[in-house]
């Protein structure tokens, strides 16, 4: 007997043995580079989610329009976000997050890779953004746009971009509480220590409170029990690629951060931006991490 299968079906069982093929090729890591994101272009989705600090007076969609990854779409934290709190790119609600990917065309059903303009700061946050919504297969451009440049591949600078070819039909999805930390959570954590805070803001003068916050008015110091670990020591040489492995643990076991102890860790740092990129060091060994979302500017407000 022959059984006829619709194009759909076909499709969809291509995409899923495509899917297993990339993750197996990842090894579990989120970190990949620009020749895999090359060679991987038909089977993924890229996703440009740069941020930048409100003092630097730049605009991330705007720079995305004249100089981005072809075929990549802008994925704004600031505007996929809970707009009803006073603190800046809170968690949304899921149903509000599968509103807006449906709305920017971002197709989950295939693996989604997140780059950056400068270094790590944004795609991080959006990588950690979809993972607390339990998208799992997101990965981060080792390196953001400067390492796609710098290995030859083609960045298109036309301020007319084609819009995704068709629909991206996403699935309802939950928000993983266990992902996200409140200041209730963190105030109690104060007397417990049941869980370890770990500071990402850089330099770690604002950590110790020798040096100001770049935010104006607004006192420097850390919670107590917390650890620093700027993000800036993450990357190499401040090129905006992530550390080997074997240099992040040396990194996080100098700072008293036992990776290998039942402690669960949550990461901070101004508002939560910064975190993210310690909260992806840390998977990249292994340890799946929560965050603070409001971070310090919620701590002190």
């Amino acid at each position: 007997m022959t059984v006829a299968f619709h194009s759909s079906v076909v499709l969809g069982f291509r995409r899923r043995a495509a899917t297993m093929a990339l993750k197996a090729d990842v090894n579990g890591r989120a970190l990949v580079s620009a020749t895999w994101v090359n060679e991987n272009r038909s089977s993924i989705g890229v996703v440009d989610s740069t941020w930048h600090l409100p003092h630097e007076n730049r605009d991330a969609a705007k720079e995305h329009q004249t100089k981005r990854i072809p075929g990549s779409i802008f994925f704004d934290i600031d505007k996929v976000a809970n707009l009803e709190t006073g603190l800046p790119h809170m968690l949304p609600s899921a149903e509000f997050f599968r509103e807006s990917l449906q709305a920017l065309r971002i197709d989950v059903k295939r693996p989604v890779v997140f780059y950056s303009a400068n270094c790590f700061v944004g795609f991080a946050r959006a990588w950690w953004t979809f993972r607390a919504f339990g998208i799992e297969d997101v990965y981060v451009l080792d390196g953001g746009i400067e390492a796609w440049i710098a290995a030859g591949f083609p960045v298109d600078a036309t301020e007319d971009r084609d819009e995704p070819d068709a629909e991206a039909e996403v699935p309802a999805v939950l928000r993983r509480e266990s992902f996200v930390r409140s200041l209730d959570d963190v105030g109690k954590n104060i007397d417990t220590q049941k869980e370890l805070l770990v500071d990402a803001r850089s330099p770690a003068g604002r950590f110790d409170g020798s040096m100001p916050e770049p935010r104006a008015g607004m006192p420097s110091g850390h919670v107590p029990g917390s650890v620093s670990l700027p993000f800036t020591d993450l990357s190499q040489n401040n090129t905006g690629r992530m550390k080997e492995p074997a240099d992040l643990q040396k990194l996080v076991e100098a700072q008293g951060i036992d990776v290998k102890s039942t402690k669960s860790i949550v990461t901070s740092c101004g508002t939560g931006v910064t975190g993210a990129i310690v909260s992806l060091a840390l998977f990249e060994l292994g340890v799946n991490s929560a965050i603070y979302d409001g971070s310090w500017v919620d701590y002190v407000a």
